[in-house]
């Protein structure tokens, strides 16, 4: 192998490795997120050319917001974090990133409708802003559960009168014509 070829591998190598100390004083570096932030870095430049109105980059910014509580969910209230592993602060931070998504899409759907009632949009374009608020009103009350904090020493499932509650079985689902009828497998 040639000098020239074995610099330019050498360099090519020390290129990755500087982007990965650049991402490393992030402790949450999705692919929405870091698109986020090179939105956001695109558009600012763009504001300050006069290019685009000041709106857009207050748009950008709350979809960095939401990219970083986003990432905060999903290492807490969606990742591998049991319950007990869970300290107060991962809890609350759970509930403070899942609260602010809440508040974001609430004021977002304020905003459509204001448009909506000005007859600049249709009102069918609300209904993906509305399907949104209730996931994330959801995500809300999934994070406040008692079972994702660690005041809970185990994780509980609602019992209802009658109901069991989960077993260690297998559900198998099989199709009959027209339904779809599901019996218990061998037990795990």
């Amino acid at each position: 192998m040639d000098l020239r070829a074995l610099s330019g591998v050498f360099l090519c190598a020390l290129a990755v490795s500087a982007q990965t100390a650049q991402l490393a004083p992030h402790p949450y570096n999705s692919l929405e997120l870091m698109k986020a932030r090179q939105d956001l870095e695109r558009l600012r430049s763009l504001v300050q050319a006069g290019a685009i109105a000041p709106a857009k980059l207050a748009e950008a910014e709350e979809a960095v917001g939401d990219a970083q509580d986003d990432e905060i969910l999903r290492s807490t209230l969606y990742g591998s974090v049991t319950a007990q592993e869970l300290t107060e602060a991962q809890a609350q931070g759970m509930v403070d990133a899942a609260q602010r998504r809440l508040d974001r899409q609430q004021a977002k759907l304020d905003r459509y409708q204001k448009l909506i009632e000005a007859g600049v949009l249709a009102r069918g374009e609300q209904e993906p802003i509305q399907f949104e608020l209730e996931s994330r009103r959801l995500t809300l009350q999934l994070s406040k559960s008692p079972a994702r904090s660690n005041r809970s020493p185990t994780w509980r499932t609602p019992r209802r009168s009658g109901w069991p509650g989960p077993t260690p079985r297998r559900i198998a689902a099989s199709w009959r014509g027209s339904t779809v009828t599901a019996r218990s497998a061998r037990p795990i």
